[in-house]
Order: C-alpha cells, then structure tokens, then sequence
C-alpha cells in the first residue's frame, strides 16, 4: 500500500550558465578567459555592477526583495558557513557576491507573443509561478535560482516532481512552423484573422531564434534552459552590456540570439527540495482531527511523520 507523501517549504532550481556566450566577439572572449577569477573582475561585481543595478527597476537587491515581501531575514549559506567555522572569513570576503532578484512585474513581453498559445501555456505558466534570482560569480558564470514556495499548504510529492518536469517540457518549433502552414490554408478568404495568427507565430519563432522558413536540427529546447536566457539577457542589459576593467577597455557583453540549440559547454542544472514538515498518509486514512486543549495525544494515534525544521542554510539566496 503506498501512501500519500506531502510536504511543506519550498523548491529551488539551479541552472548555471557561461558567462562567456555573452561576451560579444572573440577578441573580447580571449579577454575574458583572462579575466576569469581574478580581482579586477571581482572588484566590478561587487562594487560596479550593483552601482549599474540602482539606476534600473527589473532587477533588486535580496535586501529590498524582503522588504517588498516579507521574505524571512536568514543568514546567507556563506554566513552560516563563517559562523559555524567551516571557512574563514577569507571565504566569505573574496568569494561572496551579489546577487539579485528579478521584479517579474517590470519585465514585459510583446502583445503578439503573449497571444502566442506555447508561449502562454509553457513558458508564461512557469514564468509567473518561480520567483527567479541571478548572482554572477567571478569564475565566469551566472548562476540562476528558481524558487517555488508552498509554506501553508502541504503539496504532494508528485506535484512537485510534475513542477521539474514542466520545467523541462520543450518549446517545439517544428509545431509552430506547421501550425503557421495550417492557417495560411484555413484561413485563406480571412486575412484579418491570418495576419494576427502569423504574427503570433513569427513574434514566438523570432523569440526562439529562428524564422518560418528554418530548416536545420531541432535539438531538445526545454522552458528552464530558455527562461534562464531570458533572465541573463535583461541582466546584461541591466548592468550597461559591458564588464568594466580599470585601465583597459571594457568588455563589451551583449544578449546573444537565442538559438535552438540552447546547452553549451559549462551550462549545468540541480535540484532541490527543502520541507520543512513532510508528511505520510496511508490511502483511505482520515486525516487526524486537531486533539483537544490539554489532551495529550497518544504516539500510536498520530498519522503524520514530521522532522526537524530544515536549517536556515536552506533559505540563504
């Protein structure tokens, strides 16, 4: 008999992408692979890109984030780890870097693709329900955390496998293109209503990258991987599209054309899950009622399994 596992808390997705796919041109790229881990580009993310943040709405502070919404105020994993001694404050000095969250109310999408029905049923579903963070490391890349919380009401553990699963569900372009083929045929005596499907469906094709008219491989395009471009391409646009070095030129950064074949080398993602009460229920059990005010519950009479509240590590950036 398997029983109905549940839980409370929330659920964090990590993707990291190469920073260098941003990098506009070669000679700026070999310049970058330089840079890499040193302390000019250190300096430019601690201290210049947060002076570039102040002046734009998209992308705040996780200081303001809690104050807009009243996240918990926990230590961040790098404070716990100084606090606890399992690195020195050289750690937490050289090491730590901002990172931001994403105001999703001041991103804006055009008409057209709103219309578009895989942009509304795959992309924008996702889109509104992960709260999505960006913190820029100095070996070179972006890490991107996607945050989904169910703190009051116990979700089942299925339901939070079929979360990931979205997540990776694949834009499909050889649909849109046939579908596009299928209206110019349906709707041939209708130009009005033709001309707003095509628009739809060229707004949706030139997001991903490519035209009706594309006829090269179709690899595997999963929402995660393109929302997570999407936000990386408004950051850099965020920060003024450049990494300033003192002394030298900047490296000029700029969002890269989406393409279809989305991983590159240094793209990776992880997953996971923290409960702060998880819960098992046998099929057909009634959940327990609520014992009365000063009755002591019997340990045979309890149907729920609950662990230590997870520690405050699970709630840093």
């Amino acid at each position: 008999m398997q029983a109905k596992v549940s839980a409370k808390g929330f659920t964090n997705v990590l993707l990291v992408l190469n920073m260098k796919r941003f990098v506009s041109g070669e000679h700026d790229q070999a310049r970058f692979e330089r840079l890499r881990g040193r302390e000019e580009f250190a300096h430019a993310l601690r201290e210049l890109w947060p002076q570039k943040i102040t002046s734009q709405s998209r992308f705040i502070t996780l200081e303001e984030e809690k104050r807009r919404y009243g996240r918990p105020d926990h230590m961040t994993t790098e404070q716990i780890g100084f606090a606890t001694g399992v690195f020195r404050s050289l750690m937490l000095e050289k090491y730590s870097f901002p990172a931001y969250a994403l105001d999703k109310a001041q991103v804006e999408f055009s008409d057209e693709l709103m219309t578009n029905f895989q942009f509304r049923t795959l992309f924008w579903k996702i889109w509104e329900k992960w709260d999505i963070y960006i913190r820029p490391t100095n070996t070179g890349f972006f890490v991107i955390r996607l945050t989904h919380r169910y703190p009051d009401k116990a979700r089942p553990f299925i339901k939070l496998s079929q979360d990931i699963l979205r997540l990776q569900e694949s834009l499909d372009i050889r649909s849109a293109q046939n579908w596009l083929r299928q209206a110019r045929e349906k709707f041939v005596d209708d130009k009005t209503a033709l001309a707003v499907r095509e628009r739809s469906v060229r707004a949706f094709l030139e997001w991903l990258g490519v035209d009706e008219t594309y006829a090269g491989d179709v690899l595997y395009y999963p929402v995660q991987w393109r929302l997570a471009m999407e936000v990386c391409s408004r950051f850099v646009e965020a920060i003024g599209s450049e990494i300033p070095i003192e002394g030298e030129r900047p490296i000029s950064l700029e969002a890269p054309r989406a393409h279809v074949v989305l991983t590159a080398p240094g793209d990776s993602g992880t997953v996971r899950r923290n409960c702060s009460r998880p819960a098992a229920r046998p099929p057909g059990t009634a959940r327990p009622r609520t014992r009365p005010r000063g009755r002591r519950q019997s340990p045979s009479h309890s149907t729920c399994a609950r662990t230590d509240r997870a520690p405050a590590r699970s709630s840093s950036w």
